[in-house]
Parts: C-alpha cells; sequence; structure tokens
C-alpha cells in the first residue's frame, strides 16, 4: 500500500508501480492537488516520473516560492 497525503487529506491505496504523476491525476480532484503543488516521497522531493513502490508515502506540498512572495 502507497499512503498519499495532501494537507489534511490522506488515503492509503495499493498504488505500487504507478508514478507519481499518475497518484496525482487520480487524486487531484479528490484532494484538491494543484499542478504546481511539490511531490515528496518520504520526505524527499522526487519528480513525476518516480515509480512509486509498496510503503512509499506521497506528500503533495504547495510549491514553496509561493511563501516567499
Amino acid at each position: 500500500m502507497v499512503t498519499v497525503v495532501h494537507g489534511a487529506d490522506t488515503e492509503s491505496a495499493d498504488l505500487a508501480g504507478r508514478t507519481v504523476r499518475d497518484v496525482r491525476t487520480l487524486y487531484a480532484n479528490v484532494f484538491n492537488i494543484k499542478d504546481e503543488s511539490i511531490a515528496k516521497v518520504n520526505g524527499k522531493q522526487v519528480s513525476d516520473d518516480y515509480v512509486v513502490k509498496d510503503d512509499d508515502k506521497v506528500v503533495f506540498d504547495k510549491k514553496a516560492d509561493k511563501y516567499l512572495n
């Protein structure tokens, strides 16, 4: 199982083998994930091409530089 997090929203699902792009697309409307959100897997920033594995935690954060303006 892969855990997907965005803000207060969290869900575990059988997503191993999918890319972060796939996960973003699947949860975009449900969790209101924006295209510019940064993807982190197990605390490390990754590209949308990263393939998630069992027990990964995928977190979508708001773009960091948004807070610097």
